[in-house]
């Protein structure tokens, strides 16, 4: 039998781009539960690393969700010495999210496993380029080196290097964030 799917969608009018401009700090930013699953511990190891190939650049880790992870995630920041460069949001409501992919530079979900990639739509929506892990639905959803990068699971050297590419070529994040939201705009 022929089967039809109908994928997730979001509303393109309300998720939509602002004028992204250079600006500081550049904000990298992901929208996700804290707990293990998601991989923020590997999201702030990769933001780390970035910090320190970059240290006269004023960057900055926005966090929002909620979770059973959130202090241990914390203490990462500590031990990683970004605890200052990192904001924690805390639950995000739905009204509110657009305005936060659009404060966004750079969104990054390194998910272990992803049944579908909501949010990556929804940054895309907002013209935001995308940095996710190689989960299944994520792949589903983000096309490499058009709409963003997609980088190995559990590898957060592979993801500093994806997010450093796009901080090196703000001329590449604006295109990404451009195919992106025409990318949802005719499949979601």
């Amino acid at each position: 039998k022929k089967i039809q799917i109908t994928p997730f969608g979001v509303d393109t009018e309300i998720f939509k781009g602002d004028e992204r401009q250079e600006r500081n700090p550049i904000v990298i930013g992901t929208v996700k539960t804290l707990s293990k699953n998601y991989g923020i511990d590997l999201l702030i190891k990769a933001f780390a690393i970035v910090c320190k190939n970059n240290p006269s650049k004023d960057l900055q880790l926005q966090i929002a969700g909620d979770g059973p992870d959130k202090e241990m995630l914390q203490n990462l920041c500590h031990e990683l010495n970004v605890r200052d460069k990192v904001q924690f949001w805390g639950f995000v409501a739905n009204q509110n999210l657009p305005q936060l992919y659009q404060n966004f530079d750079i969104f990054v979900a390194l998910s272990h496993k992803e049944s579908f990639g909501v949010v990556a739509i929804e940054a895309m929506a907002c013209e935001c380029p995308v940095v996710v892990s190689d989960a299944e639905g994520f792949c589903e959803v983000v096309v490499p080196e058009e709409t963003g990068k997609i980088v190995k699971r559990d590898n957060p050297e592979m993801a500093a290097a994806a997010i450093q590419d796009l901080l090196d070529h703000p001329e590449k994040r604006k295109e990404m964030g451009k195919a992106g939201r025409s990318h949802v705009k005719k499949h979601y």
